[in-house]
């Protein structure tokens, strides 16, 4: 632990640190030092502006005085606060008023389709409850979530918002594109959290009925979605662990799609979604690509948080591991299930990184048969 006392007191500095300027200067520490303080600051202005909902107020070149005296708050600070703005490019400056920039019109006003409030709203969490604590999880071990509440109330709404950028479009173009997709019935999208890829899928084909699978805590979440889209009468919800729950019956799907669960790297689950996948079916499986960029802070990050019902540590996790592991292709192909084609899919959420996608299709009759799990 730190030694408090010595923190707080100069008992202990030589007579000669008094009259020596220290080298190298301090100047370039405190530069670099007020430098990311205010990063951190900025952050926090843009979340509050974000929370608040005050970048749309910006729509028109407004006075920060006006806002204040709408909204009730405390005279003076907004002003300094769209100035920081200003700095990162998310206002203009039009004489005493401002102005939203398209940038922020399009990912932080709480009316875009885009916006990015929610992945705020998670960086805000994680850095109070994670990286605020850093001592306590250096001596204490991770911070522990209950599983449900996590990605209900953080995780998802985050991760359904970043996929909107970008990555569901893309994937769903991958998708459209099959030969066999306008003769689709049945789909399951297994750990299918938020609910925005069956939507987007069954949306392109009215034939389509579809399946989102997840843990009880999570599904709500996904009805909720499926309401706002108003496509309760072609995509239903299935609580339960996907390990253990009936993912429906024997050759019932045509397709089966699984993103950035472990569902897409475990080969029990692979067995399962044999059993369930008709032949000539497909399992679209979109996975995290060992050539994405995992820089020494999302690794940390990783490292600072756990469910409570974890039986394993997080280092056996599948963060940072290759997809596909040597061997799950193989085992795949025991139930007759190729791949037919693999897409590599940017991730706009975090530079450089980007997703694997692995399109595969099982064979009609002349393949060898796998034991089931």
């Amino acid at each position: 632990m730190i030694n408090e006392t010595r923190q707080l007191t100069y008992m202990h500095i030589p007579l000669e640190t008094l009259k020596t300027h220290p080298e190298p200067s301090a100047a370039a520490f405190f530069r670099d030092l007020r430098e990311l303080y205010t990063k951190s600051c900025t952050l926090c202005v843009i979340a509050t502006m974000a929370e608040e909902d005050l970048f749309s107020a910006f729509c028109t070149p407004t006075s920060p005085k006006e806002i204040e005296k709408t909204r009730g708050f405390s005279p003076g600070m907004l002003e300094y606060m769209c100035d920081i703005c200003v700095h990162a490019g998310f206002l203009r400056k039009i004489g005493e008023r401002y102005h939203i920039t398209h940038s922020a019109q399009t990912y932080l006003t709480v009316d875009s389709p885009y916006s990015q409030r929610s992945s705020l709203r998670s960086m805000s969490s994680h850095l109070q409850t994670l990286w605020f604590s850093l001592s306590d999880r250096l001596y204490h071990g991770p911070h522990i979530f209950d599983r449900a509440q996590f990605f209900h109330d953080s995780s998802l709404p985050a991760m359904a918002a970043s996929t909107l950028c970008g990555r569901i479009q893309d994937t769903l173009q991958e998708i459209t594109i099959l030969p066999e997709f306008q003769h689709w019935e049945h789909i399951i999208d297994i750990g299918g959290g938020h609910g925005l890829y069956a939507i987007a899928i069954a949306s392109e084909n009215p034939h389509i009925t579809a399946i989102v699978q997840d843990l009880p805590g999570v599904t709500p979440l996904a009805e909720e979605t499926i309401k706002e889209y108003g496509m309760e009468s072609q995509i239903k919800t299935l609580p339960g662990d996907y390990l253990e729950c009936d993912l429906g019956e024997s050759e019932s799907y045509d397709m089966v799609f699984v993103s950035s669960t472990p569902a897409g790297t475990m080969d029990v689950m692979s067995d399962r979604i044999a059993r369930i996948l008709k032949p000539g079916g497909y399992f679209i499986n979109v996975q995290p690509s060992e050539e994405s960029i995992e820089d020494a802070f999302s690794q940390l990050e990783w490292m600072l948080w756990t469910f409570s019902d974890a039986q394993e540590s997080k280092t056996t996790w599948k963060k940072g591991k290759e997809f596909p592991q040597p061997g799950y292709l193989d085992h795949l192909e025991k139930h007759g299930i190729m791949l037919h084609k693999t897409v590599t899919i940017s991730d706009p959420y975090r530079e450089g990184f980007t997703v694997k996608m692995l399109i595969l299709q099982k064979g009609d009759k002349n393949y060898v048969e796998a034991p089931i799990s």
